[in-house]
Parts: C-alpha cells; sequence; structure tokens
C-alpha cells in the first residue's frame, strides 16, 4: 500500500518495508540513533545490513517529502560483482550466491513518531533492468512514498495502519509482555529479555530461534526506558 503511485516496482526482485512506531517524536528519534550507533560498533551489521554508507547529492536532499528528518536520513548500498554470462565458469557462483551479484539500497530515517526500515535488490534476470539509486531517493523512489504514508497515518488520513499487530506492542509502565515474540502464543509465564524487557518468550528455543532478529534493536528498545 505505501509504494503505491508512482514508485516504479518493475526492476525490483525484493522489497522490505520495516517501521517501529513510537510514544513520541524523542523516542522515535532516540530509538533510531541508539540502533544506528549500534550497527556502526559492529561493522555495519544488523540495522545497516553490513553495507557502507552512500552520500546523499543535493537535489537528492531537495527532492525528499518534507516530513523527513534529513540529519536522521542515512542512505546505504552494495557495490555489486559484475554478473558472469551463462558460459563464463563464474556463473556457478552468480546461481550460489545471487546477491552477490544483485545492486541492492537501503535507507532508515524518522517521520514523526515513525522510525523507518526500508530494503530493496534488484532482479536477477535482465528483463528486470537495473536498479538504480532513485528508485530508493528519487522524486517518485520509495523513501518519499514511505514517508507519505506514515506522514498520512499520523494525520489520521489512513486508515489501514496497525490492522496487523506487531511483535512488540506497546507496554503500560512495569506492565510484563504476554505473547511469546517468536511464535505468538499467550502463555502466563514467559522469560523476558533481561535487557530490554519488551519481549518475552515461551521457552528457550523460541529465544534461540527470535535472537538474530531481535539483536537490531534490543539496545534501541531498551533506550526508549533509559534501561
Amino acid at each position: 500500500e505505501s509504494v503505491k503511485g508512482n514508485f516504479d516496482l518493475a526492476k525490483l526482485g525484493e522489497l522490505w518495508d520495516m517501521r517501529w512506531l513510537m510514544p513520541t517524536d524523542d523516542q522515535a528519534e532516540k530509538f533510531h540513533r541508539s540502533m544506528l550507533e549500534t550497527s556502526r560498533a559492529e561493522n555495519n551489521d544488523g540495522y545497516l545490513d553490513s553495507f557502507p554508507e552512500l552520500t546523499l547529492t543535493a537535489d537528492e536532499i531537495n527532492g525528499l517529502h518534507d516530513s523527513i528528518d534529513v540529519d536522521n536520513l542515512m542512505f546505504y548500498g552494495s557495490n555489486p560483482r559484475k554478473k558472469p554470462s551463462p558460459n563464463q565458469p563464474a556463473f556457478s557462483s552468480l546461481m550460489m550466491n545471487p546477491t552477490a551479484f544483485l545492486q541492492q539500497y537501503g535507507a532508515f530515517f524518522t517521520v514523526g513518531r515513525f522510525v523507518v526500515k526500508l530494503y530493496i535488490i534488484e532482479g536477477m534476470f535482465p528483463q528486470f533492468g537495473k536498479l538504480d539509486r532513485s528508485s530508493m531517493v528519487g522524486k517518485n523512489g520509495l523513501i518519499n512514498a514511505a514517508a507519505k504514508a506514515c506522514q498520512d497515518w499520523q494525520n489520521g488520513n489512513r486508515s489501514g495502519a496497525g490492522k496487523y499487530p506487531s511483535t512488540y506492542p506497546p507496554l503500560a509502565a512495569n506492565s510484563k509482555p504476554d505473547i511469546c515474540s517468536n511464535c505468538g502464543k499467550k502463555v502466563e509465564s514467559l522469560s523476558q529479555c533481561s535487557r530490554c524487557k519488551y519481549v518475552a518468550y515461551c521457552s528457550r528455543d523460541c529465544q534461540l530461534s527470535h535472537y538474530k532478529e531481535h539483536k537490531m534493536i534490543c539496545k534501541g528498545l531498551a533506550s526508549m526506558s533509559g534501561k
């Protein structure tokens, strides 16, 4: 729904759109900066998907939707290897690890109470065409499409947002989660994450299964309550 309109989906092999909705604008910024700090300390793993950060041009900055906090916008991308032709020996490498040969871009930023993380990758086959950065940061790119959707929702102009429950539902002060953050089961006795206290698990297996996903945002969640 967020990318309807002028955004061109034809070149994409995959698109990820993740959002965290915080109680206040300040908490959204604090969460975002904590996540960025953690990722940079771990060689850009997690939040930055292990890719180098890219610098936006003046024209790209001027073309951003006015709801975006430019100071909190981070844009990054891959440096893909040249695709071998089917008759070259290296073609087997393309089939085994195709993402190494495909252009990928990502961005994360804040729009009011929203923290947004976006990721796109070009299609594997030639008919998809070459993915360039305008698909992400151009006037009709994904960043602007997602930002407008977030702004509309906060202004009460989108009724579809919030239809599906979050893995991290808002908690009242001193309350405890009652749903396993991995399998979704509602259980009376759950083991909370000792760091952020926002997630809990019904078993050790669920905690281990969810660790890679939760690791990316644990510190950010903890920072919201000063833990």
